[in-house]
């Protein structure tokens, strides 16, 4: 395996400023093409030719939709990454950002036309990362412009919350859908829906998708474009809506819960829920619930959670109400989670468990028996990625859905010899394989057009461009053991998809339906009627289907269990998974079910819109021995007669004038007008003649563009480097303008960074430059820094200090949270004293040179929670050496930690703990200033010359040891120190207002309450009489005596107080109120006021 992993900067070069970082766990480099069209550039690698051409039919459909939509046409070209897998985007290093506590001014994205989309077996689900992406571009081109001196002016002044944003880009791509609306329908009910700013992630989308679909419902979808224009102008969202439609926010807010609370009830009355009680499995927030499923007695049952990307699998005693773990895989991470592993399933003869996984890697199928509580794995290799098994009735085979080569097949494992066979190798997607109960078919579900699976194995039809993908599914059985090429069509439902099929005993067909606009379960039955008589008796084949449920929320997740008679469904219901299981026997067919609200208001819309023919390939059951000769049907070489009248209307048009543009018609850049837009469907369905030539792909070569740009004051340099020591204070740059920026390649494996510090003084100044290559196992960096110093040495004499520092460093990830980096650096020192009078004139400068390794190990699971507020772990482990080359031969070690631990009490109420510590030794050594804070902004005395610093212990670097608040520095000195921290960050405002705040210092407005302790010393311990705090000379007036005095005071010291943390004129600005404690005594309090995030 690969891995790349962020960079990481800094050990206490100036306090407690650290950088930590995640990691990608890369496999082998791809090997990029591109496929370049006339709006999009489409990049795909390996098996992903396919996948790129159908991608870009797909993107060119819904671009002319979504420009009709938003009113806007798209500028520029759109870089599409196509990944075969989401295992694999994962491994790419696409958004990988370290942190930025350093950063207090924040930074500019600098959002480009790039977006990704990976396929996870389903092509309709690729469709809808296609639309959502193409509305996510648009959507940001409207509100922040194209041009980069645009974004940067528009980015500062215009803040938009993720509901607006999210949820208008989701309700863009599909204005309703079950899933919405099962969602939606749940917050409704529970008086959730007015907490605007208690919502966050997918809950927050679905909110602001229900407020943009009721606004399309009320007042047209023709206002959106003009209420995000009216947004961007006025630069408040709320004066968007209210210049608009001349409602404020909150009032439609108000308004939108009404209506759908109206829409609600009203099906509330006329649904139901499962009869039996749920089982009392415990919820916990924030995890999804997945596969529930019992063993052959029906007494255990299994199911999955998955939080923030952790993923477990729980055995749940039903008699006993007990669960048990029996297997984590992952770290809770934020990112797109993997909600396909793990799959589990019940052997049907025996005790036993099996999960199919992802682990390093590979793919692993495991058995785990209950009784013996061990675990028995094997892999599965060949596969790209399983999405779905199933036993057979004897437990010797599995059927897999799975992915090989970006193309979703079925395949049967057999168990005995662990060998796999393909039973169907084409381009459409085969999905939720289930054996019949007599093992003689297989039920599933696709989006093929034809029931014929042998008809597109041909050379030509290899490519996606010469077939039809339907953009729905329907069920089929293939009976694979008389390898009949000819499937049976179960459903032929093109409005809608089917999912998790099963059959009966009893031949019948068991399958999951949003026919009602709720996913419920349907039973279906094969029936055939005479169609005609000739020489032959000829039957025509079609489906009985009749609803057996009627419930209020989708069925997620069902499962027939026939050995233990029990029917197995999982709903969310109340924002909470509940659990039930069924006798068999209670399912009884009902009469048509009633349609939802949803699925009324959608009613119309869907029969107005064009649906894709069908190819069906009959099959004939013959009564008498003469067979009738059939005409073939060559599904190869067809037309449709809308095909036929689409090219007269083609030759027609031909005839007008020819629109500019390529024949797009232009869009009116029209505000406040009453526009006249034909619906459009918003999905990725398309017919053959939606096809468009194919370029010839390229091989990849790195173009560059701009990333993010930070431009901002600060105190302190934006890089950090040890201060040669002075004997104190260390001493702050000063003001000064920092600005960075970076350039990177579209796969973001290669990174061009540069930065400049000027000091309003003109004394500090600084300029960086850095090159990352992230492409292979090993990362590389190459940083070159340049700082200068002004200090003063002793009473009226300056010092100089120029500092080039060069760097080269490697990086080695273990895993997505763990890695371990090594530099080796070599530093120069050229140090000028200031012509202040003829002596000073004279003297030469001094020229340091040393060399360095640096080791470290950095671990970073934390989740962000809002800004300066996480949840999760993160630390540091470090070693260093330097040695100088020089005739005094000096050498100076360095270790170190730093842990920091961020608890979730209640929403993004945190609690923050910090540990830390480091010690220096050799012939040269760091000198640690305890107390203060960093970016510490005064004017009074910032460091406490009443304790003593050694001058005999070889100091030959400073820096401070920080948070010590009550304390300016040097409250305590040495060559170690040791350190804890920890505060309450409570976000007052976000915490206690569910409105949507507007204000920026409302919103990340904190109150905190803080207690510090900690030590400096020098020796072996700071109860060591080495220490220089614990020894004070005192000169009386002129006499050359010196007395030097034991003072034996308490080494430790700590502060506690409250503080104030707000982000005002983009600075995240921190006010601390605190009380030092020394020597058990409470001295008196003292503010600090700063900038930065963190501790």
């Amino acid at each position: 395996m690969l891995f790349t992993a962020i960079p990481t900067k800094g050990q206490f070069y100036r306090g407690s400023y650290q950088t930590f970082g995640k990691n990608r766990v890369q496999y082998d480099p791809k090997q990029w093409e591109h496929i370049d069209f006339e709006h999009f550039n489409v990049y795909f690698y390996g098996a992903g030719r396919n996948l790129a051409v159908y991608s870009s039919q797909s993107a060119k459909r819904n671009l002319k939709q979504l420009e009709s939509f938003f009113d806007y046409r798209l500028q520029g070209k759109v870089y599409m990454l196509v990944f075969n897998n989401l295992q694999e985007f994962r491994a790419s290093n696409i958004g990988l950002e370290h942190t930025e506590e350093q950063n207090i001014g924040g930074k500019i994205q600098i959002q480009g036309n790039k977006i990704f989309v990976y396929y996870d077996g389903d092509h309709s689900h690729l469709d809808k990362q296609i639309r959502e992406n193409i509305a996510r571009v648009l959507f940001f081109q409207m509100g922040y412009g194209q041009d980069w001196k645009e974004v940067i002016k528009n980015s500062a002044l215009l803040t938009i919350p993720d509901w607006y944003s999210e949820g208008l880009v989701s309700y863009a791509a599909s204005p309703w859908n079950v899933e919405v609306d099962d969602r939606v329908r749940d917050i409704i009910l529970n008086e959730e829906f007015e907490k605007f700013n208690h919502r966050t992630g997918e809950d927050a989308k679905n909110i602001g998708h229900a407020m943009w679909h009721y606004i399309a419902q009320i007042y047209g979808e023709d206002v959106i474009p003009n209420i995000v224009y009216m947004s961007k102008i006025s630069r408040n969202i709320e004066n968007g809506f209210l210049y608009v439609l001349g409602v404020p926010l909150e009032t439609l807010i108000k308004e939108a819960r009404a209506y759908y609370q109206q829409r609600y009830d009203y099906d509330e009355k006329v649904r139901t829920l499962p009869r039996s009680e749920p089982l009392d499995i415990k919820n916990r927030r924030n995890r999804i619930y997945q596969k529930f499923t019992t063993n052959k007695s029906g007494d255990m049952a299994a199911y999955v959670t998955n939080k923030a990307g952790q993923q477990r699998v729980y055995l749940y005693d039903i008699e006993n109400d007990k669960r048990k773990k029996i297997l984590k895989i992952g770290h809770r991470l934020d990112r797109i989670p993997e909600l396909t592993y793990p799959l589990i399933e019940w052997h049907p003869t025996e005790n036993i468990l099996t999960a199919i996984y992802r682990k390093k890697g590979e793919i692993i199928l495991g058995m785990y028996d209950v009784e013996e509580k061990e675990w028995d794995k094997r892999e599965l290799r060949q596969l790209d990625k399983v999405l779905s098994f199933n036993y057979s009735p004897t437990g010797k085979e599995l059927v897999f859905s799975a992915v090989s080569e970006a193309q979703t097949d079925l395949y049967l494992y057999k168990m005995l010899t662990q060998s796999q066979v393909r039973l169907t190798n084409d381009l459409f997607a085969d999905l939720e394989p289930s054996f019949t109960a007599d093992s003689s078919g297989i039920v599933f579900t696709s989006n093929r057009p034809t029931d014929t699976i042998g008809s597109i194995r041909g050379k030509k039809e290899r490519r996606i461009e010469n077939v039809q993908i339907m953009p729905t599914y329907d069920v089929f059985r293939y009976d694979y053991q008389t390898e009949n090429e000819v499937l049976t069509r179960i459903t032929d439902t093109p409005e809608f998809t089917e999912e998790q099929p099963y059959s009966t005993k009893g031949g019948q067909y068991i399958y999951l339906s949003p026919k009602s606009g709720i996913m419920n379960r349907y039973i279906a039955s094969r029936d055939s009627a005479i169609s005609r008589i000739d020489t032959t008796i000829h039957y025509r084949y079609f489906t009985n289907s009749k609803p057996l449920t009627n419930y209020k929320r989708n069925i997620i997740h069902h499962d027939i269990n026939p050995e233990a008679n029990q029917v197995l469904d999982l709903l969310q219901y109340e924002n909470k998974y509940k659990f039930y299981i069924t006798p068999l026997e209670n399912l009884s067919a009902l009469n048509k079910l009633k349609g939802s609200a949803f699925n009324e208001e959608n009613k119309q819309q869907k029969e107005n819109e064009e649906l894709p023919e069908r190819i069906v390939v009959q099959k004939v059951e013959v009564i008498e021995e003469e067979e009738e000769k059939e005409r073939e049907v060559d599904i190869n070489n067809y037309r449709f007669e809308s095909d036929k009248q689409q090219e007269n209307q083609k030759d027609a048009d031909s005839t007008q004038t020819k629109v500019a543009d390529n024949g797009r018609e232009p869009l009116k850049n029209s505000r406040f007008i009453e526009l006249k837009k034909a619906p459009t469907p918003r999905n990725g369905s398309g017919k053959p003649g939606d096809s468009i030539k194919i370029p010839i792909a390229e091989i990849y070569r790195p173009a560059f563009l701009a990333n993010d740009l930070t431009i901002q004051l600060d105190w302190n340099f934006a890089n950090n480097l040890y201060q040669r020591f002075n004997g104190g204070p260390y001493i702050a740059p000063g003001l000064g303008t920092v600005a960075k920026t970076d350039v990177i390649d579209l796969m973001e494996d290669y990174i061009f960074e540069g930065g400049v510090r000027y000091a309003i003084n003109g004394n500090n100044t600084e300029f960086f430059a850095r090159f990352a290559n992230r492409r292979k196992r090993l990362d590389k960096e190459l940083l070159f820094q340049r700082q200068t110093t002004t200090q003063e040495v002793q009473a009226f004499t300056l010092q100089k200090t120029i500092i080039h520092k060069a760097s080269v460093i490697g990086k080695y990830p273990f895993s997505e949270v763990a890695g371990l980096k090594a530099t080796a650096s070599y530093r120069n020192d050229q140090n000028v004293i200031q012509a202040t009078d003829a002596n000073s004139l004279r003297e030469e400068d001094q020229y340091d040179h040393w060399g360095g390794f640096k080791l470290e190990y950095i671990y970073d699971n934390t989740r962000p929670l809002g800004l300066n507020l996480m949840q999760g772990t993160r630390l540091k482990v470090f070693g260093e050496m330097y040695n100088e080359f020089s005739a005094d031969q000096g050498d100076f070690y360095v270790v170190g930690t730093d842990i920091r631990h961020y608890i979730k009490i209640h929403r993004n109420l945190i609690w923050a703990n910090r540990l830390s510590g480091s010690t220096s030794f050799g012939s040269r050594k760091l000198v640690y200033y305890l107390g203060s804070i960093n970016n510490w902004i005064s004017g009074d005395d910032m460091f406490n010359f009443n304790n003593n610093v050694a001058r005999n212990q070889g100091y030959y670097f400073q820096t401070i040891a920080t948070p010590m608040r009550g304390f300016i520095q040097n409250a305590r000195n040495g060559n170690s120190f040791a350190l804890f921290n920890s505060e309450i960050r409570w976000p007052i405002f976000q915490y206690l207002i569910s409105k949507p705040i507007k204000s920026d210092f409302l919103k990340h407005f904190q109150i905190t309450g803080f207690g510090d302790i900690g030590t400096a010393w020098t020796g072996t311990d700071p109860y060591s009489d080495e220490n220089a705090f614990n020894t004070r000379e005192v000169t009386n007036g002129g006499s050359s005596v010196k007395v030097k005095l034991k003072n034996q005071i308490d080494p430790l010291v700590g502060g506690v107080g409250f503080g104030l943390r707000t982000k005002a004129l983009g600075y995240f600005i921190k006010m601390d109120y605190a009380w030092g404690i020394e020597n058990g005594q409470l001295k008196d309090p003292r503010p600090f006021f700063s900038l930065g995030l963190d501790f």
